[in-house]
């Protein structure tokens, strides 16, 4: 019969050594590109001593046309009474807030249609009935409905002696399944699982501690949830 706690660990929840892989990524250092030519280019040499100063402003009266700023003038494209850049650029600002507005709702909108249409959650291997309610669960591999057991807290069957119960706290849920004449190989420990993605069972030999089950301990009458 399997102990009185539950496992508060599962292989699947454990990180995978055969998954884990090492090796370093290249060493490759690049280094700076070199400067190309070596050429130094000094200030032309002056020639026969002169230095020549720019040519004096010129003065002959004539001044540089200014600006128009008699009332109602045009003052250049920055002008408000114009509009100009102030204009464009307060278009640009209604046209993102209203853009930002329409995205706002259509984004409520979409996550309240998603979680209307979410299906509810089912438990572990696409099972309807609630297993917390402990109700009979029809068993695939073996063709009938196996009972909860009050005195275990566990559904058990007889006929392969097999002690079994959804694990709804580790994440994912996992079956783990206690194996008369196997199991109790382990002392407290013993709670069995199934890697579809291994093909293996594990047995839990510890706190935590979770192995390959040998092939000489597996026997012909164990099943399994897909």
């Amino acid at each position: 019969m399997p102990p009185q706690g539950r496992p508060t660990s599962s292989h699947s929840s454990r990180p995978m050594s055969s998954h884990s892989s090492s090796g370093s990524h290249g060493g490759m250092h690049h280094s700076s590109p070199s400067h190309h030519g070596g050429f130094h280019h000094s200030p032309p040499p002056h020639h026969g001593g002169f230095h020549h100063s720019p040519p004096p402003p010129h003065h002959y009266g004539h001044r540089p046309p200014r600006p128009y700023h008699s009332s109602g003038g045009y003052h250049g494209p920055n002008d408000y009474r114009y509009g100009g850049n102030s204009c464009l650029g307060g278009c640009i600002t209604l046209f993102s807030i209203l853009a930002l507005l329409v995205f706002i709702v259509l984004a409520v909108r979409w996550a309240m249609h998603r979680n209307d249409s979410k299906p509810d959650q089912q438990p572990a291997s696409g099972y309807s009935q609630s297993i917390e309610q402990h109700d009979p669960i029809y068993v695939t591999a073996l063709g009938r409905d196996v009972e909860w057991s009050k005195k275990y807290n566990c559904y058990y069957d007889k006929e392969t002696d097999c002690y079994f119960f959804l694990n709804t706290k580790m994440n994912p849920e996992i079956w783990q399944y206690w194996y008369e004449g196997t199991s109790n190989n382990y002392g407290k420990y013993g709670w069995m699982e199934w890697d579809p993605r291994e093909n293996k069972w594990f047995v839990q030999t510890g706190n935590k501690k979770w192995e390959v089950l040998p092939e000489d301990q597996i026997q012909p009458h164990f099943w399994h949830f897909d």
